[in-house]
């Protein structure tokens, strides 16, 4: 079957016009996330939080980050704001990494996090064309293939991962087909062109998800051994030069990534489940799409890749290794529990769109060949819009637009007032205990923002999960340190509320209420909303994060803990309710820091060895 391939956009610059077109389609369509048509460019541009999933997170560790990179060159810090301190690292949150990129160009803000998305969701079209030309298709079939996987793009998949937050999956999603694209076309003709779009893809996929470029690495390699006796060395040393490139750009953060994988705690500390392998056969479809979209057009996508082979054998068999690739990690995820923890599960939506090429590949040659037997060069223009409709209306494409719920934007009056009693109840000298719900989800990621919202520090509230060994001491579900509140005597939970300095506590579940109620130093405040009633307690105890001496907290954020006038007790020792790490730094230099531990807390708490009375002590995380 003849495929369209070759004369590209400066001899067909009519198809620019159709990708404009495209482009603000997709553009129109992505409005809709944000609002219905009257209030959408209001919503977008405004200073309200997205507060679905995990953005307020990504939101909340991409401004930490960005301060801090503007001042260490380095994203990773020590946040005392939540959780007694804990490291925000890569490992932590990677899904904070396109926010932060988008934070150093054009500053911190909501609404520079909801514009970013916008352009994300409006330059998937151009990414999916770009990918095309790199695997051959001329200007139409390019223009073809962004048509394609825009579709793709509003599967219900793909929505729910852009809804919950997933955005660095889906940014290094795209990349994909692009780096795999292109990378055949550096082998087919070498071009510099095509070297810088395939060391960018790889460079933007290294960035956002290490978990892709992971997949891809292997079938790069793979390639290269494929042709290794027909590139003389000018070739391979120029790959190595690319795949080093990609790489090294992202070095820095990619060694935090590797270097604090050890705070990793998966299942949140618990055991781990039982795992589904002896059932793999049995359930083979874990590793198919679910969705009808991806499922239609990945099937169109096989074919596509059988007409493939005939002209560009390359970028077939690449698409296919990262077609199968991405849907072994995708269903490897869905069966494993510790690839699942890792999200590798969200990996099958990177296989459908390997496959979107193939598929527009599919469809343009058929309709090359409808208007070479016709006669009729219009018929397959008339023949492809034809099908598109078809498909829209099969697939209930329109339908399915109209079904999906946009971003929650804005806190609402509710939390507004929870919000505002909260900075009125809590002393600055204290913190607030904020107990987590996992069975309410929706919309419960708001949390990420009390610190900000408050200038109160916090424990719980940060997460949901509890993926970190910093996030086991926290409330959950009527839990504390993972044992029933009931179970608790007075004693205990008085000694929990000193150590990590307590004075305020905001309780969801009627188990968490009913036995802070019968504290003696526990009194009830008020009624509080959000997604259900919930109590505001005030610890009766004068807040002090000294455990052990005395002094004066002058500065506790991401950049230092300073302390001021600081008296050791009787064993020449300060010990403060923040937790410890290695890597934090002393001034001045005569102070150890050394750690406190406690059996029901897996990081210790910091303690300061002093030769006497110090005026000023100031710790300062330094990146290893």
């Amino acid at each position: 079957m003849e495929v369209p391939t070759g004369v590209g956009f400066r001899k067909q610059p009519f198809w620019l016009l159709v990708l404009l077109l495209l482009v603000v389609g997709q553009g129109w369509l992505s409005l809709r996330l944000f609002g219905t048509w009257d209030t959408a460019i209001v919503k977008l541009l405004d200073d309200s939080p997205i507060i679905d999933g995990r953005h307020p997170l990504h939101y909340y560790h991409a401004g930490i980050g960005h301060k801090n990179f503007l001042e260490r060159r380095t994203t990773s810090c020590y946040d005392p704001a939540f959780q007694a301190g804990y490291l925000k690292t890569p490992i932590f949150d990677a899904g904070s990494r396109p926010a932060e990129l988008c934070f150093l160009i054009a500053g911190r803000g909501h609404a520079v996090y909801k514009i970013s998305i916008f352009v994300f969701c409006v330059l998937a079209p151009l990414a999916f064309t770009l990918a095309g030309r790199g695997s051959g298709l001329n200007a139409g079939g390019s223009v073809l293939a962004g048509l394609v996987g825009t579709v793709m793009c509003w599967s219900e998949p793909a929505q729910v991962l852009l809804l919950t937050g997933n955005l660095d999956l889906l940014l290094a999603g795209i990349c994909a087909p692009v780096f795999l694209g292109w990378t055949a076309a550096f082998g087919r003709t070498p071009r510099p062109i095509c070297w810088i779009v395939m060391t960018v893809a790889g460079m933007l996929a290294w960035y956002c998800s290490p978990l892709v470029m992971l997949c891809l690495l292997p079938i790069f390699l793979l390639y290269q051994f494929w042709v290794f006796t027909k590139h003389n060395w000018i070739w391979h040393l120029a790959m190595l030069a690319s795949a080093t490139t990609s790489v090294g750009v992202n070095y820095s953060w990619l060694e935090d990534w590797w270097e604090h994988i050890s705070i990793y705690a998966p299942f949140g500390g618990e055991t781990e489940p039982p795992s589904r392998w002896p059932s793999a056969l049995k359930e083979w479809d874990a590793f198919l799409p679910s969705d009808p979209v991806d499922l239609g057009l990945g099937f169109i996508g096989l074919i596509g890749l059988m007409i493939m082979l005939g002209k560009h054998a390359r970028h077939a068999w690449l698409f296919a290794l990262g077609t199968l690739t991405f849907a072994a990690a995708g269903g490897v995820g869905r069966l494993w529990p510790l690839a699942h923890e890792l999200g590798t599960q969200k990996l099958s939506l990177v296989c459908v769109w390997c496959a979107a090429i193939p598929a527009a590949y599919a469809l343009a040659a058929l309709a090359m060949n409808i208007s070479k037997g016709t006669g009729f060069r219009f018929l397959g223009f008339v023949w492809l819009v034809a099908g598109g409709v078809v498909i829209v209306l099969g697939l209930d494409l329109h339908q399915r637009l109209g079904r999906y719920h946009p971003f929650t934007i804005g806190l609402g009056p509710e939390r507004e007032n929870l919000v505002q009693s909260i900075r009125e109840h809590a002393p600055i000298s204290g913190r607030v205990l904020w107990e987590d719900r996992t069975q309410i989800t929706q919309d419960m990621g708001w949390t990420s923002l009390l610190s900000d919202l408050t200038d109160r520090p916090f424990l719980g509230g940060l997460s949901p999960d509890g993926c970190i060994d910093n996030m086991l001491v926290r409330l959950v579900d009527g839990k504390l340190l993972g044992i029933p509140l009931e179970q608790m005597s007075d004693e205990e939970l008085s000694r929990f509320f000193d150590r990590y300095n307590i004075s305020l506590i905001v309780a969801w579940t009627q188990e968490s209420q009913i036995r802070l109620t019968r504290h003696p130093k526990v009194k009830k405040i008020t009624e509080v909303s959000d997604s259900g009633t919930g109590i505001l307690f005030k610890v009766e105890r004068t807040p002090s994060f000294f455990l052990s001496g005395k002094g004066e907290v002058l500065q506790a954020d991401w950049q230092r803990i300073a302390l001021a006038e600081l008296e050791p007790d009787e064993h020449g020792e300060v010990i403060i309710s923040w937790h410890y790490d290695g890597d934090f730094r002393v001034s001045p230099s005569f102070v150890r820091v050394e750690k406190d531990l406690d059996k029901n807390d897996p990081v210790p708490l910091i303690r300061l060895k002093l030769p006497g009375p110090v005026v000023r002590v100031t710790l300062t995380w330094a990146n290893p």
